[in-house]
């Protein structure tokens, strides 16, 4: 089954459904949406290409009560970099509302805690498999739980 992919305008309807992907390389775009498809997430993606447009979507989602359940955020992106966003969206709480994952071309230990520090569920570098893409996105417990299965990794 193939997602809907859009390319950002604003958002008239819930978002609860959706999962957000902010990456401005297309062709990194592409792999995240095929491992989300090859991990059985079905959920329309909205497909942001910088920080800003994707900060504003999120601010209003959660201001009408319906975040989506899933945002990927690369830390390379144009203006606002990848960090700036999660921190803002760690600042208004956005990160203990919905699941974000980071995606980033550097496997830096230090990055990846600090990441994770700021709320972010994962750390995942872009260069791994489409098929080790797939099995972290199946692990994550907002997956799991869209699927009927316990969210309790054990």
């Amino acid at each position: 089954m193939t997602r809907g992919v859009t390319i950002r305008e604003p958002l008239t309807m819930n978002c609860e459904d959706r999962v957000f992907l902010i990456e401005n390389s297309e062709a990194h775009a592409q792999i995240a949406q095929r491992a989300l498809d090859q991990a059985g997430v079905t959920s329309p993606t909205d497909v942001f290409t910088d920080a800003e447009s994707a900060l504003d979507q999120l601010f209003t989602a959660r201001d009408a009560d319906g975040l989506p359940f899933l945002v990927l955020l690369s830390l390379t992106l144009p203006g606002i970099d990848g960090l700036d966003a999660l921190r803002a969206l760690h600042a208004a709480g956005i990160t203990e509302s919905t699941t974000i994952v980071v995606t980033s071309r550097v496997p830096d230990r230090t990055l990846r805690q600090r990441c994770l520090d700021l709320g972010a569920a994962a750390y995942l570098v872009e260069t791994p498999t489409l098929d080790d893409w797939a099995r972290e996105f199946r692990a994550l417990p907002a997956v799991r739980a869209r699927d009927g299965e316990d969210s309790d990794p054990t």
